[in-house]
């Protein structure tokens, strides 16, 4: 072991060295380099301590090996230079016993050598004459590579140094007229180096720097004795983990970056003049044979602290840089993976972004927790015009790109080193995901979760990663095994809802193997492609949940400072002004705060690209979802029950598509321009068409949504193509709308009353749309014939008499409240608070009775169009419809032209979406289409509670007056309007001649005449058909008792409907 040489003749006597060496410096500079020299001896001890070498065993190694040496002169002789006067060398063979004559010393003074930084010519054997004499190609490797010098210089070289204290050390290892430059004496001199200060010269910069000129030297296959290049590149690779480790041991061990392995980060990262090449880390590497942990654990921590620091508009590349370079080595990748800052079991979501490698390196982000973006672009973001917003827009996601590109640039290298990498990045990142699902919560712990830029760099990324095998044909659906994600061999799925079945029972068909076990070893497309999926699930939705909590919050600051403002006339000369202006200036910040935040997500999450990729992504999991849940492709409906293997899988695979496709579409259509999206709806209609494999409501009516943006309207031209894509829309989505409409009764949602309106609103849009379009009308006159249209009949009547009677009512508010606000003084009794309270609730006013007025057209409408055909009719006309059909218009009648109706006279009505004339136009031409069935006039003529033939009338003068209608189809209304006076007759004469009704035959709920008596089955009771079969519509138990109750459970009460027939009649031969 070569380290037992080291410093081997530190011993001398200092006094000495400075008489030889530096005959000209001062006192004060001789004292210096005694101090010097005293502390270099220190270190010496030290190091031979480490090594547990002590002086008498380095003593005895140096007088055993000088004995080797001088037997092997006995034997064979040796060979001395000589410099001869001319210059020139001649060699000289003398006995070990002979003295050597010495040189012939002259007065004359001896010239001043002429020193170049040109490496004199190195010749075979040349010596230079010297104290120390050494072959040229030896100091050669002294001055030129290691930037040593032995002599005085009055010109060294940049960073080169004078070394005297080392010179009578190596004297005595002169034989034979010369200093042999073995691996013992470089070691010394190497030593003497390392352990001097020299200004701007780290010391791990210095050991780089001699590396490199080796491997220059090398390459330039200079004649120097390879062995001492070797020996110096061992030399130099061992200080050099030597100064990293144990950096008290030499001088110049710290940098900017700090001391010890830190010192290599400028070298890591590009920073400096003098390059760390990926030959000296492999050679050192390969050399280096102590606990590498003690010098990368730093290095990858300082890491970690740095990225942690650095904004999005910081330089993170040259950190990317350190990353890649070193994980490119096998071993260190052997490493890192291990180390705790990789995937500790301790962190949450919140450490696992900021305490472990890969987090850091995700982190830097426009949406990050640190509010630098909103400093530095959106600082007064309240005020900011569209331009600016635009142009800050512009600049951040042109960095956040970059950033992508080059994380999976790194990932891609990291991955491609071995196959353990794999196996480590995967399970950091379902740790990363599983660790932040605590950011899908209603209620989100912040210490806890991620930030949001970070989540968004997980989605950007993998959905770039994906892109290897997400094709535009998805030809490599197959290659994704959906057992590895039910197995839970990655993904801890136990809590998650399933599609459609208990996690019991999915954990049973798994225990079973009802569903079988993934493949032995999962491909890498699967276990991608489902990480991602679950990144989009933690990313992408819980920020845009995000981004619409802060609109409501600054709808509802908007709405303040509008009332503060608009008193401010009251409040600004009053004590109170202080404190109003105060609330005024927290509110703006407020809002300037919020708005930053929306601008910084806005930047990275609606990134054109970033849309475009993940739709892609997404369309090849529809494709993926389609293949488990029809893998032969078997016609629509899909037969019951669901596949086990589609009905346990989580139901973030459809939410997270159907989630981003809603308010992409909605909000950034153009970015699927040129995406094809009939794979989509070939995955919705297969979802509709068979809705029992999705149990969640929810889930199907954002499908239901995002159709509707498909529909053209005044404000998009939408997307209807889609519409008439496939064979199977054409068949079943019409009826799949009309079930829907029925079953989104019950959303699930907390405010499920309200949502199923808006849902069925959409589901109002399509229906008209495809009532246009002659393939679909055909369906539509199927639809009668399935127990599903009266069902949704019902329906459509309920809703359409809640929202108009709810909207209408509101509208009446809003009249009082307009004529209330014209009065200037209005609010001069009112404090702030009272004023604010008032508005506030005018405002919800509007919002309802827009809302409300904008379903009650939309359920009109589809009552008109459905009521144009002969053969729909027939299915409005059934006896448990007809009489609620018939009371619902009348209703709406007596609101629109009775007596009350001034109450509605609104200005600027259109803003509510109320336009009374088309209203009423609508409302009697579906009393045209309805009329010509008799048994419809009879009952709206029964209709006791709003039918009044002077509303007839009066609605036909308006008609009249305000030319609502053409000739032809004033003709018709007035001809219904006569038949509605006959038909009024004829009924008032029929309940005339029946007189009182025997109670037995009346029924128990109308106390009307029973036409069609039925018992029910459980409550014995009877009832008449009619009146039964509308409750069950709503509600499947007996009205009585509230046991269950269905139509085919009802008994035919054949009796009493005799003798209701025999009462009959014996009343019309009266």
């Amino acid at each position: 072991m070569f380290l037992k040489f080291r410093g081997g003749g530190d011993d001398d006597d200092d006094n000495n060295n400075d008489d030889e060496n530096n005959n000209n410096n001062d006192s004060n500079k001789d004292k210096m380099e005694t101090d010097e020299k005293a502390l270099a001896e220190e270190r010496r001890r030290k190091r031979l301590e480490k090594f547990q070498i002590n002086d008498e065993e380095l003593i005895a190694a140096a007088a055993a090996q000088q004995q080797q040496q001088q037997q092997s002169q006995e034997q064979k002789g040796s060979t001395s230079p000589v410099r001869t006067p001319n210059n020139t060398t001649t060699t000289t063979t003398t006995s070990p016993l002979k003295p050597v004559a010495p040189p012939i010393v002259t007065n004359k003074p001896a010239p001043t050598p002429i020193v170049t930084n040109k490496p004199a010519p190195i010749t075979k054997d040349s010596i230079r004459q010297s104290d120390i004499p050494m072959t040229e190609s030896n100091y050669y490797v002294l001055e030129k590579i290691f930037l040593i010098y032995l002599q005085p210089n009055n010109n060294l070289p940049q960073k080169s140094i004078y070394l005297p204290s080392i010179n009578e050390q190596i004297k005595e290892e002169i034989k034979d007229g010369q200093l042999k430059l073995d691996k013992p004496v470089l070691d010394r001199i190497l030593v003497e180096r390392l352990s001097t200060k020299v200004q701007g010269v780290p010391a791990v910069e210095y050991l780089i720097s001699c590396f490199n000129r080796i491997q220059q030297t090398i390459k330039k296959k200079m004649a120097i004795d390879q062995q001492i290049l070797k020996d110096s590149t061992e030399l130099v690779l061992l200080y050099f983990g030597l100064v990293l480790t144990i950096p008290d041991m030499f001088q110049n061990t710290s940098s900017s970056y700090g001391i010890g392995p830190v010192q290599l980060m400028p070298y890591l990262c590009g920073e400096t003049t003098e390059e760390l090449t990926d030959e000296f880390i492999f050679k050192f590497l390969s050399e280096y044979q102590e606990d590498l942990t003690s010098i990368f654990e730093p290095i990858f921590l300082d890491l970690i602290k740095i990225l942690s620091t650095t904004t999005l508009t910081g330089n993170v590349f040259p950190y990317y840089k350190v990353f890649s370079r070193l994980v490119q080595f096998k071993v260190i990748s052997d490493l890192v993976v291990t180390l705790p800052c990789w995937n500790s079991p301790n962190f949450n979501g919140k450490e696992m972004e900021r305490n472990t490698i890969l987090g850091s390196l995700f982190s830097p982000s426009s949406a990050s927790d640190d509010g630098s973006t909103i400093k530095q672009y959106f600082s007064n973001a309240s005020t900011m015009n569209k331009n600016t917003i635009g142009d800050s827009f512009i600049s951040i996601r042109q960095i956040q790109m970059n950033i992508h590109n080059g994380l999976v640039d790194l990932l891609k290298g990291f991955l491609k080193v071995q196959q353990e990498n794999k196996e480590a990045f995967l399970s950091w990142l379902a740790s990363a995901v599983e660790k932040n699902l605590e950011r899908n919560k209603l209620q989100v712990d912040r210490t806890k979760a991620c930030s949001d830029g970070f989540a968004l760099n997980l989605c950007a990324v993998l959905v770039l990663l994906c892109e290897a095998f997400v094709d535009i044909d998805c030809s490599k659906v197959s290659m994704v095994d959906t057992n590895f994600l039910l197995s839970g061999k990655r993904h801890d799925i136990t809590k998650d809802t399933r599609l459609c079945a208990t996690s019991e029972e999915a954990d049973q068909w798994v225990k079973d193997g009802t569903i079988e076990k993934p493949l032995a070893h999962t491909n890498f497309i699967t276990e991608t492609f489902f990480s991602t999926l679950r990144a989009l699930h933690i990313g992408i939705n819980s920020t845009y949940e995000k981004l619409k909590l802060i609109g409501r919050n600054l709808q509802d600051i908007e709405n303040n400072k509008r009332v503060l403002l608009d008193s401010k006339i009251k409040w600004q000369n009053t004590p109170q002004g202080r404190l109003f202006e105060g609330q005024l200036d927290l509110l703006t910040k407020k809002e300037d705060m919020l708005k930053g935040i929306t601008y910084t997500i806005d930047a990275q999450l609606f990134e054109p690209t970033f849309l475009q990729k993940t739709a892609s992504f997404l369309l090849f999991a529809t494709n993926w979802i389609l293949k488990v849940i029809n893998p032969k492709n078997t016609p629509l409906p899909l037969p019951l029950p669901a596949p086990p293997q589609f009905a346990a899988l989580p139901e973030f695979c459809i939410e997270d598509i159907v989630d981003f496709f809603t308010f992409v579409i909605t909000n950034f259509s153009q970015v699927l321009q040129y995406i094809k999206l009939e794979q989509l709806m070939k995955f919705f209609i297969t979802i509709l068409a068979t809705p029992e494999y999705v149990k969640n409501p929810y889930l199907k009516a954002k499908i239901i949504e995002i159709i509707s943006q498909f529909v053209p309207s005044k404000y998009s031209k939408g997307n209807p193509i889609l519409l008439e894509c496939n064979q199977d829309v054409k068949d079943h989505m019409v009826l799949a709308l009309m079930r829907f409409y029925v079953d989104i009764e019950f959303t699930g949602g907390h405010n499920q009353f309200y949502e199923k309106f808006s849902y069925r609103h959409y589901s109002s849009l399509i229906l008209k749309y495809l009532w246009s379009i002659p393939d679909f009308r055909k369906k539509f006159t199927e639809t009668p014939k399935d127990p599903i249209f009266i069902k949704f009949i019902n329906m459509l009547i309920n809703d359409s008499i809640y929202v108009l009677d709810e909207a209408l009512a509101k509208l009446a508010k809003i009249k009082e409240n307009q004529i209330l606000f014209d009065d200037p003084n209005w609010d001069k009794d009112l404090t702030p608070e009272q004023r604010k309270e008032k508005i506030e609730q005018n405002d919800l006013n509007e919002r309802i009775c827009k809302s409300n007025l904008n379903l009650a057209n939309s359920n009109i409408d589809m009552m008109l169009f459905l009521s144009s055909d002969k053969t729909i009719i027939s299915g409005f006309m059934r006896p448990e419809l007809i009489d609620r059909i018939s009371a619902m218009m009348n209703y709406f009648l007596a609101l629109i032209v009775g007596p009350k109706c001034t109450n509605l006279k609104v200005r600027e009505p259109e803003k509510y979406h109320f336009d009374p004339k088309l209203l009423l136009n609508q409302l009697t031409e579906i009393y045209v289409n309805f009329g010509r069935d008799p048994r419809f006039l009879q009952s709206v003529v029964r209709d006791g509670r709003s039918f009044k033939n002077s509303l007839f009338q009066t609605c036909e003068k308006i008609l009249q007056r305000e030319r609502l209608k053409n000739d032809h189809e004033l003709d018709e209304f007035s001809k219904l309007v006569i038949k509605l006076e006959q038909v009024a007759k004829e009924e008032e004469q029929a309940e005339e001649d029946l007189g009182d009704i025997p109670d037995e035959f009346c029924d128990p709920i109308l106390s009307t005449l029973m036409t069609d008596p039925v018992i029910l089955p459980s409550s014995k009771t009877v009832i008449d058909r009619q009146t039964i079969l509308r409750h069950l519509l709503s509600d499947q138990t007996d009205p009585f008792n509230r046991s269950h109750l269905t139509p085919e459970m009802l008994i035919d009460d054949v009796e009493t409907k005799k003798k209701i027939d025999e009462w009959l009649a014996s009343k019309k031969k009266q």
